[in-house]
C-alpha cells in the first residue's frame, strides 16, 4: 500500500514541480530531471514485464510491445524525439525537413504501442485497470503535445503561466501513465499465466 501511494503521488508531484519549480533539475520537461528518469525507468520496467509475458505465453504482440517500450525508454533517456522536431511543428511535417520522417516514424510507433496496450485490456485479468488508466493518460499526454504543436503553428500558443501549467500537466500525465502501465504489467507478469 505504501509503494502504491508513492506511485500515485509521483504524477501530482511532477505537476507541482513543473508549475512552481524555477530550477532546471526540477522541471519535468528537462532531459536530466528526476521525473524524466523515473519515466524512463517505468517504461523500461514495462518493457521487461512485457518481454517476460511474451516469453511465458509465446506471444508475438507482447514481444512487439516489449520492443516498442524498450525503444520508448531509450528515446526518453536520450531525448531522441526532441531532436527530431522542437515543437511538432506541422510545417516541418509538410516539407519533410528537420527530422520530420523520424518524427512520423516515432508517432507511428507510439500508435502501434497504444494498440498493443489496448490488446492487453481484457476483463478479469490482473492489472487491467492500471494498464487502461495508464494508456488513457499517455494518449492524453501525446494529444496535448500535438495540440501544442498545432497551436504553435497557428501562433496561438499561450505564454507565461498558462503554457507552464500546460507543459507541467502534459509531463505529469505522461509520467503517471508510464508508472501505471508498468505497475499493471508488473502485476500481470507476477500473476498466473494469461
Amino acid at each position: 500500500p505504501l509503494a502504491r501511494l508513492g506511485w500515485m503521488a509521483t504524477g501530482p508531484l511532477a505537476l507541482a514541480a513543473g508549475i512552481v519549480a524555477r530550477t532546471w533539475w526540477l522541471n519535468p520537461g528537462f532531459p536530466h530531471s528526476p521525473f524524466r528518469w523515473a519515466s524512463m525507468l517505468a517504461t523500461l520496467v514495462a518493457a521487461v514485464c512485457a518481454a517476460l509475458l511474451a516469453r511465458r505465453d509465446r506471444s508475438t504482440p507482447r514481444l512487439l510491445l516489449a520492443l516498442g517500450l524498450a525503444y520508448i525508454a531509450t528515446d526518453t533517456a536520450l531525448g531522441l524525439h526532441e531532436r527530431f522536431a522542437a515543437d511538432l511543428d506541422p510545417r516541418a511535417l509538410a516539407t519533410l525537413e528537420d527530422g520530420a520522417v523520424a518524427l512520423l516514424g516515432t508517432t507511428l510507433l507510439l500508435g502501434v504501442v497504444t494498440v498493443l496496450l489496448l490488446l492487453e485490456l481484457r476483463p478479469g485479468r490482473r492489472g487491467t485497470a492500471m494498464i487502461a488508466a495508464g494508456t488513457a493518460l499517455l494518449v492524453l499526454a501525446v494529444a496535448a503535445r500535438f495540440g501544442g504543436g498545432a497551436l504553435a503553428a497557428l501562433h496561438r500558443l499561450p505564454a507565461g503561466e498558462p503554457r507552464t501549467a500546460g507543459l507541467a500537466a502534459m509531463h505529469a500525465c505522461g509520467l503517471s501513465g508510464w508508472l501505471l502501465v508498468a505497475a499493471g504489467l508488473f502485476v500481470r507478469a507476477n500473476g498466473t499465466p494469461t
